[in-house]
Protein backbone atom coordinates (compact mmCIF):
# COMPACT_ATOMS: atom_id res chain seq x y z
CA UNK A 1 0.00 0.00 0.00
CA UNK A 2 3.10 2.58 0.71
CA UNK A 3 4.45 1.45 -2.37
CA UNK A 4 1.22 2.38 -4.15
CA UNK A 5 0.57 5.54 -2.61
CA UNK A 6 4.43 6.50 -3.13
CA UNK A 7 4.17 5.82 -7.07
CA UNK A 8 0.33 7.59 -7.05
CA UNK A 9 2.17 10.29 -5.60
CA UNK A 10 5.04 10.26 -8.33
CA UNK A 11 2.17 10.10 -10.93
CA UNK A 12 0.14 12.75 -9.78
CA UNK A 13 3.53 15.32 -9.49
CA UNK A 14 4.23 13.87 -13.23
CA UNK A 15 0.94 15.06 -14.49
CA UNK A 16 0.86 18.10 -12.81
CA UNK A 17 3.97 18.87 -14.67
CA UNK A 18 2.66 17.46 -18.12
CA UNK A 19 -0.21 19.83 -17.54
CA UNK A 20 1.81 22.88 -17.32
CA UNK A 21 3.57 22.01 -20.44
CA UNK A 22 0.26 21.26 -22.27
CA UNK A 23 -1.18 24.40 -20.42
CA UNK A 24 1.81 26.46 -22.07
CA UNK A 25 1.58 25.08 -25.37
CA UNK A 26 -2.32 25.40 -25.90
CA UNK A 27 -2.72 28.65 -23.88
CA UNK A 28 -2.26 30.59 -28.09
CA UNK A 29 -5.15 28.80 -28.94
CA UNK A 30 -7.28 29.32 -25.69
CA UNK A 31 -6.68 33.20 -25.83
CA UNK A 32 -7.46 32.82 -29.15
CA UNK A 33 -11.04 31.55 -28.54
CA UNK A 34 -11.39 33.59 -25.67
CA UNK A 35 -11.16 36.42 -27.71
CA UNK A 36 -13.76 35.74 -30.07
CA UNK A 37 -15.72 34.48 -27.00
CA UNK A 38 -16.11 38.34 -26.11
CA UNK A 39 -16.69 39.23 -29.31
CA UNK A 40 -19.56 37.23 -29.67
CA UNK A 41 -20.72 38.21 -26.08
CA UNK A 42 -20.49 41.80 -27.21
CA UNK A 43 -22.06 41.45 -30.21
CA UNK A 44 -24.96 39.81 -28.51
CA UNK A 45 -25.00 42.96 -25.59
CA UNK A 46 -26.09 45.34 -28.46
CA UNK A 47 -28.82 42.81 -30.21
CA UNK A 48 -29.85 43.45 -26.81
CA UNK A 49 -29.47 46.82 -26.53
CA UNK A 50 -31.47 47.54 -29.84
CA UNK A 51 -34.33 44.51 -28.93
CA UNK A 52 -35.04 47.58 -25.93
CA UNK A 53 -35.32 50.28 -28.33
CA UNK A 54 -37.72 48.22 -30.15
CA UNK A 55 -39.70 47.16 -27.19
CA UNK A 56 -40.98 50.71 -26.79
CA UNK A 57 -42.55 50.40 -30.33
CA UNK A 58 -44.44 47.59 -29.91
CA UNK A 59 -47.87 47.40 -30.19
CA UNK A 60 -49.30 46.81 -26.45
CA UNK A 61 -47.64 50.43 -26.09
CA UNK A 62 -50.49 51.58 -28.01
CA UNK A 63 -54.01 52.35 -26.03
CA UNK A 64 -56.19 51.54 -29.54
CA UNK A 65 -54.46 47.69 -29.61
CA UNK A 66 -56.79 46.85 -27.08
CA UNK A 67 -56.49 44.28 -24.27
CA UNK A 68 -56.67 40.77 -26.42
CA UNK A 69 -53.78 42.15 -28.73
CA UNK A 70 -51.86 43.62 -26.33
CA UNK A 71 -52.02 40.36 -24.15
CA UNK A 72 -51.53 38.48 -27.48
CA UNK A 73 -48.29 40.81 -28.05
CA UNK A 74 -47.07 40.46 -24.64
CA UNK A 75 -47.09 36.64 -24.85
CA UNK A 76 -45.28 36.92 -28.16
CA UNK A 77 -42.47 38.86 -26.89
CA UNK A 78 -42.12 36.59 -23.46
CA UNK A 79 -41.04 33.91 -25.96
CA UNK A 80 -38.29 36.52 -27.47
CA UNK A 81 -36.92 37.08 -23.99
CA UNK A 82 -36.60 33.23 -23.30
CA UNK A 83 -35.05 32.92 -26.19
CA UNK A 84 -32.25 36.08 -25.08
CA UNK A 85 -31.77 34.59 -21.46
CA UNK A 86 -31.12 30.84 -23.05
CA UNK A 87 -28.61 32.20 -25.38
CA UNK A 88 -27.17 34.62 -22.50
CA UNK A 89 -26.61 31.20 -20.46
CA UNK A 90 -24.70 29.38 -23.40
CA UNK A 91 -22.44 32.76 -23.28
CA UNK A 92 -22.15 32.88 -19.64
CA UNK A 93 -21.18 29.44 -19.45
CA UNK A 94 -18.30 29.87 -22.06
CA UNK A 95 -17.49 33.44 -20.45
CA UNK A 96 -16.57 30.97 -16.94
CA UNK A 97 -14.84 28.36 -18.67
CA UNK A 98 -12.97 31.14 -20.38
CA UNK A 99 -12.42 32.93 -16.96
CA UNK A 100 -14.08 36.18 -18.01
CA UNK A 101 -17.44 35.57 -16.55
CA UNK A 102 -17.72 39.76 -16.03
CA UNK A 103 -17.91 39.96 -19.61
CA UNK A 104 -21.43 38.51 -19.54
CA UNK A 105 -22.75 40.69 -17.00
CA UNK A 106 -23.70 43.96 -19.03
CA UNK A 107 -26.50 41.65 -21.30
CA UNK A 108 -27.64 40.14 -17.66
CA UNK A 109 -28.54 43.82 -16.28
CA UNK A 110 -30.02 44.06 -19.70
CA UNK A 111 -32.41 41.07 -20.03
CA UNK A 112 -33.15 42.07 -15.95
CA UNK A 113 -34.27 45.71 -17.45
CA UNK A 114 -36.26 44.32 -20.18
CA UNK A 115 -37.95 42.00 -18.05
CA UNK A 116 -39.11 44.72 -15.70
CA UNK A 117 -40.63 46.60 -18.44
CA UNK A 118 -42.89 44.24 -19.55
CA UNK A 119 -43.70 43.11 -16.19
CA UNK A 120 -44.90 46.82 -15.59
CA UNK A 121 -46.70 47.21 -19.13
CA UNK A 122 -48.55 43.88 -18.06
CA UNK A 123 -49.52 45.20 -15.17
CA UNK A 124 -51.01 48.15 -16.67
CA UNK A 125 -53.26 46.77 -19.32
CA UNK A 126 -54.74 44.29 -16.19
CA UNK A 127 -55.72 47.28 -14.72
CA UNK A 128 -56.97 48.63 -18.02
CA UNK A 129 -58.87 45.12 -18.38
CA UNK A 130 -60.61 46.30 -14.82
CA UNK A 131 -61.20 49.62 -15.57
CA UNK A 132 -62.95 48.79 -18.84
CA UNK A 133 -64.91 45.75 -17.29
CA UNK A 134 -66.17 48.59 -14.70
CA UNK A 135 -67.32 51.22 -17.14
CA UNK A 136 -68.90 48.19 -19.48
CA UNK A 137 -71.11 47.40 -16.41
CA UNK A 138 -71.74 51.33 -15.86
CA UNK A 139 -73.22 51.69 -19.46
CA UNK A 140 -75.12 48.57 -19.00
CA UNK A 141 -76.77 49.45 -15.97
CA UNK A 142 -80.30 50.51 -15.62
CA UNK A 143 -81.01 54.19 -15.11
CA UNK A 144 -82.85 53.84 -11.70
CA UNK A 145 -80.03 51.54 -10.72
CA UNK A 146 -77.07 54.08 -11.12
CA UNK A 147 -75.16 55.04 -7.76
CA UNK A 148 -73.47 57.92 -8.99
CA UNK A 149 -71.80 58.80 -5.41
CA UNK A 150 -70.41 55.10 -4.81
CA UNK A 151 -69.53 55.70 -8.79
CA UNK A 152 -67.75 58.35 -8.50
CA UNK A 153 -65.44 56.94 -5.36
CA UNK A 154 -64.52 54.02 -7.15
CA UNK A 155 -63.40 56.29 -10.53
CA UNK A 156 -61.52 58.48 -8.63
CA UNK A 157 -59.93 55.09 -6.82
CA UNK A 158 -58.87 53.71 -10.45
CA UNK A 159 -57.46 56.95 -11.08
CA UNK A 160 -55.72 56.45 -7.75
CA UNK A 161 -54.25 52.74 -8.75
CA UNK A 162 -53.20 54.12 -12.02
CA UNK A 163 -50.85 56.86 -10.97
CA UNK A 164 -49.38 53.89 -8.17
CA UNK A 165 -47.82 52.37 -11.37
CA UNK A 166 -44.36 52.73 -12.32
CA UNK A 167 -44.96 52.70 -16.14
CA UNK A 168 -43.33 55.84 -18.31
CA UNK A 169 -46.35 58.33 -17.81
CA UNK A 170 -45.91 59.64 -21.52
CA UNK A 171 -46.77 56.26 -23.09
CA UNK A 172 -50.10 56.25 -25.09
CA UNK A 173 -51.11 53.12 -23.22
CA UNK A 174 -51.07 55.18 -19.60
CA UNK A 175 -52.33 58.20 -21.55
CA UNK A 176 -55.44 56.32 -22.96
CA UNK A 177 -56.29 54.42 -19.97
CA UNK A 178 -56.30 58.11 -18.18
CA UNK A 179 -57.98 60.02 -20.06
CA UNK A 180 -61.21 57.25 -19.97
CA UNK A 181 -61.03 57.65 -16.40
CA UNK A 182 -60.89 61.38 -16.70
CA UNK A 183 -64.09 61.56 -19.22
CA UNK A 184 -65.62 59.25 -16.35
CA UNK A 185 -64.93 61.63 -13.64
CA UNK A 186 -66.35 64.80 -15.40
CA UNK A 187 -69.46 62.83 -16.87
CA UNK A 188 -70.47 61.51 -13.38
CA UNK A 189 -71.21 64.59 -11.76
CA UNK A 190 -73.91 65.51 -14.14
CA UNK A 191 -75.16 61.99 -14.21
CA UNK A 192 -75.51 63.07 -10.22
CA UNK A 193 -77.24 66.32 -11.22
CA UNK A 194 -79.55 64.31 -13.60
CA UNK A 195 -80.22 61.72 -10.78
CA UNK A 196 -81.60 64.44 -8.00
CA UNK A 197 -85.04 63.60 -6.58
CA UNK A 198 -85.21 67.08 -7.23
CA UNK A 199 -85.56 66.65 -10.83
CA UNK A 200 -89.20 66.56 -12.46
CA UNK A 201 -90.32 65.56 -16.29
CA UNK A 202 -90.32 69.83 -17.10
CA UNK A 203 -86.29 69.71 -16.35
CA UNK A 204 -86.38 66.89 -18.84
CA UNK A 205 -88.23 68.57 -21.38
Amino acid sequence: EIKQTTKLFSDWNNLKKLAKEVKKEINPLVVNESKKNKIVIDRHEEDLKQFQTLVKKRDFYKYLTGSEGANSSLVEISGEIDEYVSKTEKLEYNAIKFEHPESVQPSMVKIDEIKLEVSLIQELWRHIEKCQGIFLGYMENTWEGTVTDDMEVEVKRLETELKGFKVDKKTNTYIGILEEIKTWIKFLPLCSTLRDPSMMERHWD
